[in-house]
């Protein structure tokens, strides 16, 4: 059907028209000869173009809302759409389009959570960490699954941190971070060296991370003070490593490649190990055979302790000499004149045993002074001897001559050399293996001579 528009060709049109023919007859009559610029018939056409505006309007306000009916809403799919592509290039704007997003949607609460810590996320990229701080609340009270939840704990710390809310941030620390384990779960008798938040650090704990390391380490951890020292360290490490996740260090680009170069070795070497101790068998006839044939490697040098006596002047230093030679007391004459301030009040005694070929305890490396105090006997003291502008003379208390070290007490330690021999002929015969079973070429002699001559491997 034609549309309706006021002027289609019906019957009251055509009286109309009929109408206005007489008015206009009439008019053009009545007026003849006046002259008047605004006759009946002008007014009679202004007042008919007025109604049709009317008219005109009052169809298009009529028709403005079934054509707005008619446009599809926007949804909460397409609101979280819009959010997606706003985060990769304008983060401020998806803030705002996932808040709109979040306030139309009916979300589960695990997916609320995840919503609210990735907008968390946008809004620390954009240096807001009050509105980030906002939103990782949201996430929180959402019912995130525990490792978001972890995420989340993480994230907070370090909004508060940046907005130097610190008594908050070491709060939210001490409920999240975990250590060692929850002081519920200690046996009776164990002993607590640590506590943080909730979770406690016991001497078993302390020990089975010691027994971690190689056996010529845990050594260096057997006394209560060395302990002592490695528990700070172990302590301060995990906090350390805590706050570098919270400040994303994790992700920095140089410290990804880090990691991969050292798990790609790790995995490697783990490689090797698992190929090498299984091909390589050791008999203690072995053992006993190497250490026959390298008694030199274990060798005890001879050892001395000694005492000093340093001054700076020659004339003094000369003086010196000539009283120990008359018999006065050194350790005397060491509290009395010595100008070493670590050992005068000890009568000069050097801490410690000084090994041939070695260095002086607190004096560092001298050959001289070292061949000086194993020529001369203990008890006696060597001459005077110039070290730049000071002056020395030592005096022998001990010595303890070279000896050969029996099997039975280097048992262990022949038994390690020669693994550590045999193992390492084994590496290197895979790696030799390996290359020549992958065809690989080398022309390391380009290193030295420039040479176009190539050498493939094993040739």
């Amino acid at each position: 059907m034609p549309e309706n528009n006021g002027l289609s060709q019906s019957k009251p049109a055509d009286k109309l028209r009929k109408e206005f023919a007489e008015f206009d007859r009439r008019s053009r009559r009545a007026n003849a000869g006046s002259g008047k610029v605004f006759d009946a018939r002008g007014v009679f056409f202004t007042s008919v173009a007025i109604v049709m505006f009317a008219v005109l309007v009052g169809l298009i306000v009529t028709q403005k809302p079934s054509r707005m009916e008619e446009t599809p809403a926007w949804s909460p799919d397409a609101q979280r759409e819009l959010a997606n592509k706003l985060s990769e290039t304008l983060p401020s704007m998806a803030v705002a389009a996932y808040q709109k997003y979040l306030d139309s949607a009916d979300i589960p609460g695990a997916e609320r959570a995840g919503v609210c810590y990735t907008v968390a996320k946008l809004a620390m990229s954009e240096g807001d960490y009050e509105t980030a701080l906002a939103f990782l609340y949201q996430a929180q009270v959402a019912g995130p699954d525990a490792a978001l939840e972890t995420e989340i704990n993480t994230k907070m710390v370090s909004c508060l941190e940046r907005l130097d809310r610190l008594i908050d941030a070491q709060n939210v620390l001490t409920e999240t971070t975990s250590l060692g384990r929850p002081e519920k779960d200690v046996a009776k008798g164990e002993v607590i060296l640590a506590r943080i938040g909730n979770d406690v650090v016991t001497e078993g704990d302390l020990n089975r991370e010691i027994q971690k390391m190689p056996p010529w380490s845990q050594r260096n951890f057997s006394e209560p003070e060395q302990k002592a020292l490695f528990l700070k360290q172990y302590l301060a490490e995990h906090l350390l490593y805590k706050k570098a996740l919270r400040m994303e260090l994790d992700k920095d680009p140089e410290v990804v490649q880090q990691a991969q170069d050292y798990l790609r070795q790790s995995v490697v070497r783990k490689l090797l190990e698992d190929e090498v101790k299984s091909k390589v068998k050791i008999t203690p006839e072995d053992v006993r055979l190497y250490y026959d044939a390298n008694k030199g490697k274990f060798v005890e040098k001879a050892k001395a302790r000694a005492a000093h006596i340093l001054v700076k002047d020659e004339t003094k230093a000369k003086k010196l000499i000539g009283k120990i030679e008359s018999g006065e007391e050194f350790a005397t004459l060491a509290r009395e004149h010595s100008e070493d301030e670590k050992t005068k009040d000890k009568g000069g005694e050097l801490a410690g045993w000084i090994t041939e070929g070695g260095s002086v305890p607190g004096l560092g490396p001298n050959p001289e002074f070292v061949k000086a105090i194993f020529e001369t006997e203990a008890g006696k003291t060597t001459g005077l001897l110039k070290d730049d502008s000071e002056f020395h003379v030592f005096k022998v208390i001990e010595t303890k001559p070279q000896r050969q070290r029996p099997f039975d007490e280097v048992k262990k330690e022949a038994e390690y050399q020669y693994r550590a021999m045999k193992e390492g002929e084994e590496y290197r015969r895979m790696i030799e293996d390996i290359l020549k079973a992958e065809n690989v070429e080398m022309f390391e002699n380009r290193l030295f001579t420039g040479s176009s001559k190539d050498k493939k491997v094993g040739t």
